[in-house]
C-alpha cells in the first residue's frame, strides 16, 4: 500500500502546483487534491483511477460533495432519508478530491464531481 500512497502523493503535489499556478486550483488551496475518474463507490470510500493507478479515499459525514451544475454543495446526510455517497457519485464520473492524510489513509474533505460521458 505504501508505494501506491507515495505515487498518489507525488501526483497530487504535481497536480496541485500546476492547478494553482494557472488560477484553476482547488477551492481549498491549502489542501492537496487529485483528479481522476471514479472507479468504485462504497458506503465509506471512493476509488479513483488516476493515470492507471487506483487511489482510495475514505469518506465520512463531514465530506463535502459538490456536483457540477448545482449552485450549492450536496450534504452527505439528509433529513428525509439517510443518503449515501452513491446518491451523488457514480462510476465513470470525473472527480477532484481534496484530502487530508491521516495515518495510512487518505480522507476526502471535498469531492467535486462532473458526470461522466
Amino acid at each position: 500500500m505504501m508505494p501506491l500512497l507515495t505515487v498518489a502523493l507525488a501526483m497530487a503535489a504535481s497536480l496541485n502546483i500546476a492547478g494553482t499556478q494557472n488560477g484553476t486550483g482547488s477551492p481549498r488551496p491549502s489542501l492537496p487534491y487529485i483528479l481522476g475518474i471514479v472507479k468504485e463507490v462504497a458506503p465509506d470510500a471512493v476509488t479513483l483511477d488516476v493515470g492507471g493507478n487506483a487511489v482510495t479515499f475514505a469518506i465520512d459525514k463531514a465530506t463535502r460533495v459538490i456536483q457540477r451544475g448545482r449552485k450549492r454543495s450536496l450534504p452527505y446526510r439528509g433529513p428525509e432519508r439517510p443518503r449515501t455517497i452513491r446518491d451523488f457519485v457514480k462510476t465513470g464520473d470525473r472527480a477532484q478530491v481534496s484530502y487530508l492524510q491521516f495515518e495510512d489513509k487518505l480522507l476526502a474533505v471535498e469531492l467535486r464531481v462532473a458526470p461522466g460521458k
